[in-house]
């Protein structure tokens, strides 16, 4: 099982904190159930089995937080917007092994969310926030020249970037 990252001021979040109990516990349940970029299944039956709500409950609630969730063509794939951003996984670096597995994911469900159109983003996270320096490295090469990393560390393939910015912008 996936360790996960939760940030605890959710529960004074405007948004978060109007939300029924059953409308956050389904809300919690996908974060801590979706793969390492945000997607996961919709499958009510073993969301019922998981969490002990009812399926009317669990059509209520995916309602209740649609402003966080964007669901794929045929409504069998649901993509939590912000998830990324909440597992400290941004910008992504396509040389970091699990951020490579992050691209992957956008890749293989691309084919199934209907996009037609990409914005332009910024990986770096939200303007106006302030963030120490970010190296890249691992315990191997953490020796190397920073400036090499600098240079190397905002490349991402074209299109997938553009995926990534695309959902991260449906917020």
């Amino acid at each position: 099982m996936a360790n996960r990252n939760t940030k605890t001021e959710k529960w004074r979040d405007g948004f978060f904190s109007k939300l029924s109990p059953e409308s956050k516990l389904l809300f919690i349940y996908l974060c801590e159930n979706c793969d390492i970029a945000g997607f996961i299944e919709y499958v009510p039956k073993i969301w019922n089995f998981d969490t002990g709500l009812n399926i009317k409950q669990i059509e209520k609630s995916v309602q209740d937080i649609d402003k966080t969730i964007y669901f794929s063509k045929d409504k069998t794939i649901i993509f939590l917007k912000n998830f990324i951003k909440h597992q400290n996984n941004l910008p992504l670096n396509p040389k970091n092994n699990a951020h490579k597995a992050i691209l992957g994911k956008f890749e293989y469900f691309k084919q199934s969310f209907d996009i037609q159109y990409f914005n332009e983003i910024n990986l770096g996270g939200s303007e106006g926030l302030i963030s120490p320096p970010v190296m890249y490295c691992n315990v191997m090469s953490c020796n190397s020249n920073v400036e090499e990393e600098k240079k190397d560390k905002k490349f991402i393939p074209p299109l997938i970037d553009e995926m990534i910015e695309y959902w991260m912008n449906k917020i």
